[in-house]
Protein backbone atom coordinates (compact mmCIF):
# COMPACT_ATOMS: atom_id res chain seq x y z
CA UNK A 1 0.00 0.00 0.00
CA UNK A 2 1.41 3.47 -1.00
CA UNK A 3 0.88 5.90 1.94
CA UNK A 4 0.27 9.63 0.84
CA UNK A 5 1.31 12.64 3.11
CA UNK A 6 -1.00 14.55 4.64
CA UNK A 7 0.35 17.46 3.31
CA UNK A 8 -0.64 16.87 -0.16
CA UNK A 9 -4.38 15.84 1.15
CA UNK A 10 -5.60 19.31 0.20
CA UNK A 11 -3.80 19.16 -3.47
CA UNK A 12 -4.50 15.28 -4.13
CA UNK A 13 -8.11 15.83 -3.63
CA UNK A 14 -7.98 18.80 -6.10
CA UNK A 15 -5.79 16.87 -8.34
CA UNK A 16 -5.77 12.95 -8.11
CA UNK A 17 -2.82 12.84 -10.79
CA UNK A 18 -0.35 15.10 -8.83
CA UNK A 19 0.16 12.22 -6.39
CA UNK A 20 1.83 9.93 -9.21
CA UNK A 21 3.60 12.74 -11.45
CA UNK A 22 5.12 14.23 -7.76
CA UNK A 23 6.23 10.89 -7.28
CA UNK A 24 9.89 10.69 -6.54
CA UNK A 25 10.84 14.58 -7.04
CA UNK A 26 12.68 16.17 -4.58
CA UNK A 27 10.83 18.84 -2.01
CA UNK A 28 12.24 22.43 -2.86
CA UNK A 29 13.67 23.97 0.57
CA UNK A 30 14.05 27.72 1.15
CA UNK A 31 15.02 30.46 4.03
CA UNK A 32 11.19 30.66 4.25
CA UNK A 33 10.46 27.09 5.20
CA UNK A 34 13.64 27.16 7.31
CA UNK A 35 12.32 30.27 9.15
CA UNK A 36 9.00 27.92 9.63
CA UNK A 37 11.21 25.22 10.72
CA UNK A 38 12.78 27.28 13.83
CA UNK A 39 9.52 28.57 14.93
CA UNK A 40 7.72 25.41 14.89
CA UNK A 41 10.82 24.14 16.90
CA UNK A 42 10.58 26.91 19.57
CA UNK A 43 7.03 25.68 19.88
CA UNK A 44 7.28 22.48 20.03
CA UNK A 45 9.34 23.14 22.80
CA UNK A 46 8.08 25.26 24.55
CA UNK A 47 4.53 23.06 25.03
CA UNK A 48 6.71 19.92 26.14
CA UNK A 49 8.15 21.83 28.88
CA UNK A 50 11.92 21.77 27.05
CA UNK A 51 14.64 24.67 26.93
CA UNK A 52 13.25 26.51 23.92
CA UNK A 53 16.13 27.58 21.23
CA UNK A 54 16.83 31.15 20.74
CA UNK A 55 15.24 32.84 17.32
CA UNK A 56 15.77 36.03 15.65
CA UNK A 57 13.52 39.15 16.90
CA UNK A 58 10.89 38.63 14.00
CA UNK A 59 10.70 35.09 14.82
CA UNK A 60 10.64 35.24 18.57
CA UNK A 61 7.53 38.09 17.78
CA UNK A 62 5.54 35.26 15.60
CA UNK A 63 6.48 32.93 18.18
CA UNK A 64 4.63 34.65 20.81
CA UNK A 65 1.68 35.70 18.81
CA UNK A 66 1.18 32.02 17.95
CA UNK A 67 1.50 30.98 22.31
CA UNK A 68 -1.13 34.27 23.16
CA UNK A 69 -4.12 33.43 20.31
CA UNK A 70 -3.66 29.43 21.25
CA UNK A 71 -3.88 29.89 24.79
CA UNK A 72 -7.77 30.45 24.99
CA UNK A 73 -8.71 27.60 23.67
CA UNK A 74 -6.27 24.88 25.67
CA UNK A 75 -8.61 21.78 26.79
CA UNK A 76 -8.77 21.76 30.91
CA UNK A 77 -6.24 20.41 33.31
CA UNK A 78 -4.52 18.16 33.41
CA UNK A 79 -3.55 17.64 30.15
CA UNK A 80 -1.77 14.72 27.80
CA UNK A 81 0.72 16.95 25.46
CA UNK A 82 1.96 15.75 22.39
CA UNK A 83 4.55 17.56 20.28
CA UNK A 84 5.87 17.25 16.52
CA UNK A 85 4.26 13.44 16.51
CA UNK A 86 4.84 11.29 13.75
CA UNK A 87 1.18 9.87 12.98
CA UNK A 88 1.10 6.22 11.15
CA UNK A 89 -1.31 3.93 11.26
CA UNK A 90 -1.30 0.15 9.94
CA UNK A 91 -4.69 0.06 8.41
CA UNK A 92 -4.69 3.63 7.31
CA UNK A 93 -3.13 5.03 3.69
CA UNK A 94 -2.31 8.54 5.15
CA UNK A 95 0.85 9.34 7.50
CA UNK A 96 1.21 13.10 8.93
CA UNK A 97 3.36 14.78 11.20
CA UNK A 98 1.57 16.86 13.70
CA UNK A 99 2.63 19.68 15.58
CA UNK A 100 0.39 20.25 18.61
CA UNK A 101 -2.22 17.46 20.19
CA UNK A 102 -3.51 18.27 23.66
CA UNK A 103 -5.24 16.08 25.77
CA UNK A 104 -7.89 17.46 28.18
CA UNK A 105 -8.68 16.08 31.67
CA UNK A 106 -12.98 15.75 30.16
CA UNK A 107 -11.44 13.53 27.37
CA UNK A 108 -11.81 16.50 24.58
CA UNK A 109 -8.76 16.58 22.43
CA UNK A 110 -7.11 20.00 20.67
CA UNK A 111 -5.33 19.40 17.45
CA UNK A 112 -3.39 22.63 16.27
CA UNK A 113 -1.18 22.59 12.52
CA UNK A 114 0.64 26.31 13.38
CA UNK A 115 1.39 28.29 10.45
CA UNK A 116 4.09 30.97 11.00
CA UNK A 117 3.28 32.91 7.69
CA UNK A 118 0.65 35.67 7.45
CA UNK A 119 -1.22 33.91 4.03
CA UNK A 120 -4.30 33.14 4.10
CA UNK A 121 -5.35 29.69 5.17
CA UNK A 122 -7.96 26.70 4.16
CA UNK A 123 -10.73 27.03 6.50
CA UNK A 124 -10.07 24.38 9.29
CA UNK A 125 -13.58 22.54 8.07
CA UNK A 126 -12.56 21.87 4.68
CA UNK A 127 -8.94 21.24 5.35
CA UNK A 128 -8.16 17.87 4.29
CA UNK A 129 -4.76 17.98 5.83
CA UNK A 130 -6.38 18.65 8.79
CA UNK A 131 -9.01 16.09 8.81
CA UNK A 132 -6.09 13.42 8.28
CA UNK A 133 -4.22 14.86 11.74
CA UNK A 134 -7.71 14.11 13.09
CA UNK A 135 -8.02 10.65 11.60
CA UNK A 136 -4.76 9.66 12.29
CA UNK A 137 -4.70 11.00 16.31
CA UNK A 138 -8.33 9.68 17.02
CA UNK A 139 -6.55 6.08 15.81
CA UNK A 140 -3.96 6.21 17.59
CA UNK A 141 -5.93 7.94 21.20
CA UNK A 142 -9.49 6.61 20.69
CA UNK A 143 -9.84 5.60 24.25
CA UNK A 144 -8.50 8.95 25.71
CA UNK A 145 -10.67 10.79 22.87
CA UNK A 146 -14.70 11.44 23.20
CA UNK A 147 -14.00 14.57 21.18
CA UNK A 148 -11.50 16.50 18.98
CA UNK A 149 -11.07 19.57 18.17
CA UNK A 150 -8.69 20.60 15.09
CA UNK A 151 -7.75 24.33 13.74
CA UNK A 152 -5.28 25.98 12.57
CA UNK A 153 -3.36 28.90 14.31
CA UNK A 154 -1.38 31.40 12.39
CA UNK A 155 -0.34 35.10 13.32
CA UNK A 156 -3.77 36.49 12.43
CA UNK A 157 -4.97 34.55 14.70
CA UNK A 158 -6.81 30.98 15.56
CA UNK A 159 -9.56 29.61 13.26
CA UNK A 160 -12.73 28.42 14.02
CA UNK A 161 -11.89 24.96 15.31
CA UNK A 162 -14.00 22.27 13.77
CA UNK A 163 -15.49 19.60 16.04
CA UNK A 164 -15.10 16.11 15.65
CA UNK A 165 -17.03 13.68 17.59
CA UNK A 166 -16.17 9.62 16.72
CA UNK A 167 -19.45 8.79 13.86
CA UNK A 168 -17.74 12.13 11.76
CA UNK A 169 -13.94 11.08 12.08
CA UNK A 170 -15.41 7.53 10.71
CA UNK A 171 -16.93 9.93 7.89
CA UNK A 172 -13.35 11.39 7.54
CA UNK A 173 -12.19 8.32 7.13
CA UNK A 174 -13.87 7.06 4.51
CA UNK A 175 -13.97 10.33 2.52
CA UNK A 176 -9.83 10.38 2.86
CA UNK A 177 -9.79 6.74 2.26
CA UNK A 178 -12.03 7.67 -1.54
CA UNK A 179 -9.77 10.64 -2.22
CA UNK A 180 -6.17 7.78 -2.05
CA UNK A 181 -8.54 5.40 -4.25
CA UNK A 182 -8.50 7.91 -6.67
CA UNK A 183 -5.04 8.88 -6.58
CA UNK A 184 -3.79 5.23 -6.79
CA UNK A 185 -5.49 4.79 -10.51
CA UNK A 186 -3.52 4.42 -13.10
CA UNK A 187 -5.17 7.15 -15.39
CA UNK A 188 -5.80 9.67 -12.24
CA UNK A 189 -6.36 12.66 -14.10
CA UNK A 190 -4.00 15.92 -13.77
CA UNK A 191 -6.50 18.81 -13.50
CA UNK A 192 -4.12 21.80 -13.11
CA UNK A 193 -5.35 25.29 -11.38
CA UNK A 194 -3.55 27.59 -9.11
CA UNK A 195 -4.63 26.07 -5.94
CA UNK A 196 -3.66 22.53 -6.81
CA UNK A 197 -0.70 23.69 -8.23
CA UNK A 198 0.49 25.76 -6.00
CA UNK A 199 2.67 23.60 -3.82
CA UNK A 200 2.86 20.43 -6.31
CA UNK A 201 6.80 19.39 -7.05
CA UNK A 202 5.26 18.03 -10.58
CA UNK A 203 4.30 21.71 -11.57
CA UNK A 204 6.15 22.42 -14.85
CA UNK A 205 7.93 19.37 -15.02
CA UNK A 206 7.75 16.37 -18.05
CA UNK A 207 5.84 14.10 -15.48
CA UNK A 208 2.36 16.80 -15.75
CA UNK A 209 3.04 18.12 -19.38
CA UNK A 210 -0.87 19.83 -18.28
CA UNK A 211 1.11 22.42 -16.72
CA UNK A 212 3.02 23.12 -19.53
CA UNK A 213 0.65 23.58 -21.65
CA UNK A 214 -1.63 25.65 -19.31
CA UNK A 215 1.92 28.45 -19.15
CA UNK A 216 1.75 28.60 -22.89
CA UNK A 217 -2.15 29.01 -23.32
CA UNK A 218 -1.56 32.72 -21.16
CA UNK A 219 -0.08 33.77 -24.01
CA UNK A 220 -3.14 32.71 -26.90
CA UNK A 221 -5.69 34.84 -24.89
CA UNK A 222 -7.17 37.95 -26.72
CA UNK A 223 -5.06 41.00 -25.90
CA UNK A 224 -8.56 43.56 -25.25
CA UNK A 225 -8.85 42.96 -21.87
CA UNK A 226 -11.34 45.33 -21.17
CA UNK A 227 -13.82 43.74 -23.50
CA UNK A 228 -13.16 39.98 -22.27
CA UNK A 229 -16.41 38.54 -20.68
CA UNK A 230 -15.83 37.69 -16.74
CA UNK A 231 -15.36 34.06 -17.56
CA UNK A 232 -12.96 34.17 -19.78
CA UNK A 233 -11.21 36.84 -17.82
CA UNK A 234 -11.40 34.30 -14.68
CA UNK A 235 -10.24 31.50 -16.83
CA UNK A 236 -7.43 33.82 -17.93
CA UNK A 237 -6.38 35.13 -14.69
CA UNK A 238 -6.11 31.43 -13.09
CA UNK A 239 -3.49 30.91 -16.46
CA UNK A 240 -1.95 33.93 -15.75
CA UNK A 241 -1.39 32.82 -11.82
CA UNK A 242 0.32 28.90 -13.15
CA UNK A 243 2.53 31.64 -15.11
CA UNK A 244 3.18 33.96 -12.18
CA UNK A 245 4.85 30.25 -10.53
CA UNK A 246 7.21 29.33 -13.72
CA UNK A 247 8.36 32.58 -13.62
CA UNK A 248 9.55 32.58 -9.77
CA UNK A 249 10.76 29.45 -10.58
CA UNK A 250 12.98 31.07 -13.14
CA UNK A 251 14.14 33.59 -10.58
CA UNK A 252 14.99 31.29 -8.16
CA UNK A 253 17.11 29.37 -10.46
CA UNK A 254 18.86 31.83 -11.85
CA UNK A 255 19.58 33.47 -8.48
CA UNK A 256 20.47 30.22 -7.35
CA UNK A 257 23.39 29.76 -10.19
CA UNK A 258 24.71 32.95 -9.47
CA UNK A 259 25.16 32.49 -6.30
CA UNK A 260 26.46 29.50 -6.71
CA UNK A 261 29.39 31.28 -9.32
CA UNK A 262 27.76 30.11 -12.76
CA UNK A 263 27.71 33.37 -15.44
CA UNK A 264 23.93 33.34 -16.48
CA UNK A 265 24.24 36.18 -19.22
CA UNK A 266 22.56 39.56 -18.52
CA UNK A 267 22.12 38.47 -15.41
CA UNK A 268 23.63 39.70 -11.64
CA UNK A 269 22.66 40.04 -8.24
CA UNK A 270 22.81 43.63 -6.73
CA UNK A 271 25.33 44.95 -3.78
CA UNK A 272 23.37 44.32 -0.74
CA UNK A 273 21.72 46.91 1.05
CA UNK A 274 22.03 47.30 4.89
CA UNK A 275 19.25 48.05 7.54
CA UNK A 276 20.11 49.98 10.93
CA UNK A 277 17.65 49.46 13.74
CA UNK A 278 18.44 51.05 17.45
CA UNK A 279 19.29 47.96 19.85
CA UNK A 280 18.13 49.70 22.58
CA UNK A 281 15.76 52.30 22.85
CA UNK A 282 16.58 53.82 26.28
CA UNK A 283 20.03 53.78 25.61
CA UNK A 284 19.49 55.74 22.76
CA UNK A 285 17.28 58.38 24.55
CA UNK A 286 20.45 59.14 27.31
CA UNK A 287 22.51 59.70 24.24
CA UNK A 288 20.35 62.20 22.55
CA UNK A 289 20.28 64.63 25.22
CA UNK A 290 18.70 67.29 22.58
CA UNK A 291 15.64 65.57 22.33
CA UNK A 292 12.56 66.14 24.34
CA UNK A 293 10.90 62.92 25.54
CA UNK A 294 7.87 63.61 23.31
CA UNK A 295 9.90 64.69 20.40
CA UNK A 296 11.83 60.96 20.92
CA UNK A 297 8.95 59.16 21.03
CA UNK A 298 7.45 60.72 17.99
CA UNK A 299 10.10 59.20 15.96
CA UNK A 300 9.04 55.43 17.54
CA UNK A 301 6.76 52.84 17.01
CA UNK A 302 5.55 50.21 19.81
CA UNK A 303 5.32 46.59 19.21
CA UNK A 304 1.98 46.13 21.05
CA UNK A 305 2.83 41.84 21.67
CA UNK A 306 5.88 42.67 23.12
CA UNK A 307 4.34 45.26 25.22
CA UNK A 308 1.82 43.25 26.12
CA UNK A 309 4.46 40.29 27.06
CA UNK A 310 6.42 42.79 29.25
CA UNK A 311 3.14 43.06 31.24
CA UNK A 312 2.34 39.90 31.84
CA UNK A 313 5.70 38.90 32.95
CA UNK A 314 5.75 42.07 35.35
CA UNK A 315 2.09 41.22 36.86
CA UNK A 316 2.86 37.61 36.64
CA UNK A 317 0.15 36.84 34.86
CA UNK A 318 -0.75 34.57 31.74
CA UNK A 319 0.52 36.24 28.16
CA UNK A 320 -3.14 35.91 27.28
CA UNK A 321 -4.49 38.04 30.09
CA UNK A 322 -1.48 40.35 29.89
CA UNK A 323 -2.53 41.35 25.67
CA UNK A 324 -6.15 41.42 26.98
CA UNK A 325 -5.46 44.08 29.73
CA UNK A 326 -2.81 45.90 28.06
CA UNK A 327 -5.09 46.02 24.99
CA UNK A 328 -8.35 47.71 27.52
CA UNK A 329 -5.53 50.23 29.16
CA UNK A 330 -4.28 51.21 25.99
CA UNK A 331 -8.21 51.32 24.09
CA UNK A 332 -7.55 55.01 23.56
CA UNK A 333 -4.32 54.84 22.08
CA UNK A 334 -4.95 52.20 19.77
CA UNK A 335 -5.46 52.68 16.35
CA UNK A 336 -7.49 49.77 14.48
CA UNK A 337 -6.09 49.40 10.73
CA UNK A 338 -7.87 47.85 8.20
CA UNK A 339 -5.97 46.08 5.13
CA UNK A 340 -7.32 45.71 1.97
CA UNK A 341 -7.48 42.29 1.15
CA UNK A 342 -5.79 39.97 -1.16
CA UNK A 343 -6.57 39.29 -4.82
CA UNK A 344 -8.08 35.65 -4.62
CA UNK A 345 -7.34 33.46 -7.87
CA UNK A 346 -8.64 29.73 -7.50
CA UNK A 347 -10.18 26.87 -9.02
Amino acid sequence: MQRLRASEAQRIALCPGSARASYGLPDSTSEYAARGNRIHAYLAAAFSGADCPSLAEEEQDTANRLMQRIEPYLPMTPRQIFVEQELRVDDFPWTGHADLLIIGADAEALLVDWKSGWGEQEEPVANAQLRVYAVLDWKLHFDKITRLRATIANPRGVMEPVAYRPSDLYDAENELLLIHQAAMKADAPRVPSPDACKYCRAFGTATCPETCKSIEAVMDVDPDLPALPAATLADMGRLAKLAEKRIDQVKDEIRFRLERGEEVPGCSIGNPSEVKEIADIGKAFELLPELSQDQFLAACTVSLPKLADNYAAAKTVSKAEGRRTVEAILGKVIETKTRKGNLKIGG
